[in-house]
């Protein structure tokens, strides 16, 4: 896991990033397990530990409030982090962050720096939302769960910090992706920023048979989410799963794409690209050559790939939300 040589004929073709390399040499000292190996409960602490681990530390002047979003779907209400920077302007933007892990690992406090870079570095509001998870938790819950909290933010502005004028955005990677790009065929947002994200189900672009048996994310381990979060296989052709099957796509709002070149989704987020694009929609793009997938919330070790994705990102939202 650790080596070029694991990576087999991808190694090859590729120029791996030496800190793509570095992350996965270190997984193997720590004695990492893929998370099919592990039961649900291992898999989500090994995830929290290799975040808070990786994720590495930065300075942040402002304040971090929490907030509970009634909704009719959840009881208890879906839990989020508001951060904004003491610099930020009263009509600045708001972006809506939905977390990475496959629909069943991830939280909150893993991408709690993620969070803090954007907020600082834009400036915007920052919304880091706490979706169900699988398998205690089915598909659509977690859609409902952004759903209600992207259409709550849009009408409290005023509560979290922006203005009535504040443009609001949507955001997230891997399957917080899939959320993201699913929930703007049903809310009217103002843009959306899809890190690696997860657009059809049914697996069908070549990179996910490239990538089947590489470090990190591969074939068995999306089995593996699919079979936790699956309700029926049917549900992988149903569009607010897999957003590329919608059949519209004239509507949406401007899309950045930030893309992990060694990834088996590099090629699903390039087809949904190229659907809103044709569609007529404003679309931005950046590669991030040697990187594998989910780096994107750990910059303490992905220094430079995430230096570069978050630069773009950054830029795009000052870019779409005056």
């Amino acid at each position: 896991m650790a080596t070029l040589e694991a990576w087999g004929e991808v190694g090859q073709k590729y120029e791996i990033h030496e800190e793509t390399l570095a992350f996965f040499r270190q997984q193997k000292e720590r004695g990492a397990r893929p998370y099919q190996d592990l039961t649900v409960e291992e898999a989500r602490e090994a995830n929290k530990q290799t975040s808070l681990f990786y994720s590495g530390d930065t300075e942040f002047n402002g304040t971090i409030k929490e907030f509970i979003v009634p909704s009719v779907h959840c009881p208890e209400g879906v839990a989020v982090s508001v951060y904004k920077d003491s610099i930020c302007p009263l009509t600045a933007p708001v972006l809506v962050y939905f977390h990475g892990g496959g629909m069943v690992v991830g939280s909150r406090q893993a991408y709690d720096v993620t969070c803090k870079l954007i907020a600082r570095d834009t400036p915007c509001i920052v919304v880091n939302t706490e979706y169900r998870l699988a398998p205690e938790h089915k598909f659509p819950e977690q859609f409902q769960d952004v759903e209600c909290v992207t259409r709550w933010v849009c009408m409290n502005k005023a509560l979290i910090g922006a203005s009535s004028s504040s443009r609001v955005g949507v955001g997230g990677d891997s399957a917080g992706g899939n959320l993201a790009a699913s929930v703007c065929h049903y809310v009217d947002v103002d843009f959306q920023v899809l890190v690696y994200p997860m657009t059809d189900h049914t697996c069908s672009q070549p990179s996910f048979s490239e990538f089947a048996t590489t470090p990190g994310l591969n074939q068995r381990m999306i089995e593996w989410f699919q079979d936790l979060h699956f309700s029926s296989p049917e549900q992988a052709t149903d569009p607010r799963f897999s957003p590329l099957l919608h059949q519209d796509f004239s509507h949406l709002p401007p899309a950045i794409f930030v893309i992990a070149e060694l990834d088996p989704l590099r090629d699903c987020g390039y087809a949904y690209r190229d659907k809103l694009s044709s569609a007529g929609v404003t679309t931005d793009c950046i590669t991030l050559q040697g990187a594998p997938h989910a780096f994107f919330h750990m910059p303490g070790n992905f220094k430079e790939i995430c230096g570069l994705s978050y630069e773009a990102v950054t830029k795009f939202i000052r870019k779409f939300s005056r």
